[in-house]
């Protein structure tokens, strides 16, 4: 113990030593790892270097210590320092707090042995770290090595590389230069000034003048002197291309550029004689322009083009496709598309491709126009000016198209009448007698007679040579006994016309049979409209009548049993029996008149469905009235109309449940006008539709039907809608409903001197349409 006290002075200097290098070794670690508690250790190392300079230092370097410790501890893995470095360090310090404590001699040796530990913790646990810096820095050093040489290399090759290019230029120029000296023509440079700097032979020879003198020349002015109309401003012009005049009668071509070559002013001329090919040029324009004129009093559309544009359109095209303002810069398909049928558009689409394509030589094809014209295009292909071209030739074939068509038509015309006719027809060769053409009668009357009893018809016939007229033969034939012949001469055939006696005493029998049944409908019904107006003078005497006691009853208060209502019910019903058989007649017989005036037919209806809410309600139905404007004037009779809308309405009423609907529509379209009854009621059956509109005809005869009627109610609407030029059509379905749609023309164009009707119903006349509804007449 004594031994190391006589070494506490060696020990101290050791000790400061060793805590001078330490901020040192901790500025180097700060460098390489960036990590500020290095700095917090160092400012501890520093206050400790001066508290051992003072020599008051145990206390406080102890503290400091302590501090060192906790940020090594806070720090550790910021640090990179090993747990067991950590808890040595503790030891030492716990020994250093001891040894303070009894004054021990140990203190210095500790705390040296301390300092080393932390040099050695902060060394050791930090040398992979800076031994993996110092790689990637030789590899970054390498790197750089490698990328500096690579630079060289390049840097080499660049050099070599401009070598070549100068030398090429060097070639070039030399190349150039012998173009230039060797060209037919006239080279020539100017400076800002108008000097002359270059000229090549044909310019000196263009000069006349030795190339020695040419420097004290006033090249410009020479050169002015030479042409009619040389440029004034040739100089102030960057870049020039026009045509000059020369006094040799000769037409240059004269093209200058400004350029600045080595910061200096340079304008390169160059004069080409292009006399020859103007000159040509101007006979091919006369050409052309004759060619043009040529073309455009012909008959037929030419058309010049390719895909994207027109060359040449000539007058003719334009009127065919109705072209007024075309486009030069667009294509033919672009200027007429409008004017041409889609479908046409497409094939000449077609067609053109497969020309422009080399597919095909030539097309032909049909194009249809929206003004009903029918053009025949022909395109092909042409070569113009060293440019393929398309050529495309249009053709009005209109006329042509018509007459065929005509033929056609008439052709189809005539084979359905050679069918329909009901004598036998055959077209027969003059050489060999083959068949060309048989009609239906003419193969029939064959299945009874044979072809070879008809061969010798015909041939004993052309014996007597007597073309056109008919005449009688005998036929062995169990069904047709004789037959009627006429042969007419056609040039190279015959037209055989035969007809079976048969047939003629047939349709006499049914003439005759068709007359009777004509007299006797007719018979009845003139009979019919006798008995209706002679029933019709009583009844309307009955209800007269009835109308007194009713009105006598109401006056002396004797109040109403019901008996009047019954009876003026059952009067009207009569009524409008007798009416409908009336007009029946009057519209068989055609001696119906018709009452026009002006109406409104869309007022008119409403009034009608109006009046018509008493029988619905009273029926558990509902009515309304539809329509697509508020007011509509028409010409019509308004009695028959009238009478039309409420017996569809009536039928309606009596064939629709409780609790159904009736919509009475008026639409106007275009010029014409629909009115439409629509019903919720039991509907029609599908087979019974086409003769709900014949006399006397009801979809149940059944005694057990569900409403009275005659069966002349809807007979009655259709003539009555006939007389006013419409139509009437009807959609039903089984226990859904039925439709029935009046349509009439909008004739309200002219009306000038037709009177205006009141466009009101008539009360009485609903209550008679309506008469065969049952409701309570006691109400």
């Amino acid at each position: 113990m004594k031994s190391l006290y006589i070494y506490k002075e060696i020990f101290e200097i050791v000790s400061l030593s060793i805590a001078i290098s330490i901020p040192f070794i901790l500025l180097v670690l700060y460098k390489i790892l960036n990590c500020k508690s290095l700095m917090y250790i160092l400012c501890i190392y520093l206050l400790e270097i001066l508290m051992l300079v003072t020599g008051n230092y145990y206390f406080g370097v102890t503290m400091l210590n302590l501090g060192k410790i906790s940020i090594i501890i806070n720090k550790k893995t910021n640090l990179r320092i090993k747990n067991r470095y950590i808890l040595t360090m503790i030891g030492i310090y716990l020994f250093i707090v001891i040894s303070l404590c009894i004054k021990n001699k140990f203190y210095m040796l500790t705390y040296t042995l301390l300092n080393l530990l932390i040099v050695q913790a902060l060394l050791i646990s930090n040398m992979e770290n800076i031994m993996k810096m110092l790689k990637d820095y030789k590899l970054k050093v390498k790197y750089n090595q490698s990328m500096t040489q690579s630079l060289i290399d390049k840097i080499n090759l660049e050099f070599e590389t401009q070598k070549k290019i100068k030398d090429s230029m060097a070639e070039v120029n030399t190349e150039l230069n012998k173009s230039i000296e060797e060209s037919q023509n006239i080279v020539f440079l100017l400076n800002r000034d108008g000097e002359y700097l270059y000229g090549n032979e044909e310019f000196e020879k263009f000069i006349c003048k030795d190339k020695s003198n040419l420097s004290d020349l006033d090249i410009l002015e020479e050169i002015k002197s030479k042409f009619i109309d040389f440029p004034e401003d040739l100089n102030e012009i960057e870049n020039l291309d026009t045509i000059i005049n020369g006094y040799d009668e000769k037409i240059y071509r004269l093209a200058s550029k400004r350029e600045i070559l080595k910061n200096k002013y340079r304008n390169i001329c160059i004069l080409t004689d292009i006399t020859e090919s103007v000159l040509i040029r101007n006979k091919l324009e006369e050409s052309e322009q004759r060619f043009k004129k040529l073309i455009d009093i012909l008959n037929d559309g030419i058309i010049i083009h390719n895909s994207s544009s027109i060359k040449y359109i000539n007058n003719k095209a334009i009127e065919l496709f109705d072209i007024k303002d075309y486009d030069e810069s667009r294509g033919v398909l672009q200027n007429i598309q409008e004017k041409v049928l889609s479908k046409s558009v497409n094939k000449f689409i077609e067609q053109v491709n497969m020309v422009q394509s080399g597919k095909k030589d030539k097309v032909s094809m049909k194009i249809k126009t929206k003004n009903k014209k029918v053009i025949e295009v022909i395109t092909t292909s042409i070569i113009l000016r060293g440019n393929k071209n398309l050529l495309t030739i249009a053709i009005d074939i209109t006329n042509i198209e018509n007459t065929i068509s005509e033929i056609e038509q008439r052709e189809k015309t005539y084979k359905v009448l050679l069918q329909t006719l009901p004598q036998g027809i055959a077209i027969i060769e003059k050489n060999g007698h083959n068949h060309i053409y048989r009609n239906k009668v003419l193969i029939e009357i064959l299945k009874e007679i044979g072809t070879e009893n008809l061969n010798k018809i015909v041939k004993s016939y052309l014996n007597q040579l007597e073309y056109g007229k008919f005449k009688r033969f005998q036929v062995p034939s169990n069904k047709i006994k004789e037959i009627e012949i006429a042969i007419i001469d056609i040039g190279n055939s015959y037209l055989i016309i035969l007809r079976t006696l048969d047939n003629e005493y047939k349709i006499k029998k049914m003439e005759e049979i068709l007359s009777e049944i004509n007299n006797k409908y007719r018979f009845n019904v003139e009979f019919l409209a006798n008995v209706s107006k002679d029933i019709k003078k009583p009844v309307t005497t009955i209800f007269e009548t009835n109308k007194l006691i009713y009105n006598y009853e109401k006056e002396n208060n004797k109040g109403d049993n019901g008996c009047t209502k019954l009876i003026k019910q059952n009067c009207y019903r009569l009524m409008r029996l007798l009416d409908n058989i009336l007009e029946i007649g009057h519209f068989e017989n055609g001696t119906y008149k018709m009452e026009y005036k002006k109406y409104d037919i869309v007022n008119l209806l409403k009034d009608i469905v109006n009046k018509s809410k008493l029988y619905t309600s009273e029926n558990g139905v509902n009515i309304e009235f539809k329509s697509n404007i508020d007011s509509k004037y028409m010409i019509l009779d308004k009695k028959k109309i009238e009478k039309a809308v409420l017996n569809l309405i009536s039928n309606s009423i009596k064939y629709t449940a409780k609790g159904g609907e009736i919509v009475v529509k008026f639409r106007q379209d275009g010029d014409l006008v629909y009115i439409s009854v629509k019903d919720t009621g039991i509907g029609i059956p599908k087979d019974k539709i086409g003769i709900i509109f014949e006399n006397f005809e009801q979809v149940d005869r059944t005694l057990t039907r569900g409403a009275e009627g005659t069966g002349i109610g809807l007979s009655l609407v259709n003539k009555l809608v006939k007389a006013h030029g419409g139509d009437i059509k009807v959609n039903s379905e089984v226990n859904v409903g039925s439709e029935f749609t009046i349509i009439l023309k909008d004739n309200i164009k002219n009306s000038e001197n037709i009177d205006v009707g009141v466009s009101v119903s008539d009360n009485e006349k609903i209550d008679i349409e309506f008469s065969d509804i049952y409701f309570n007449c006691s109400s």
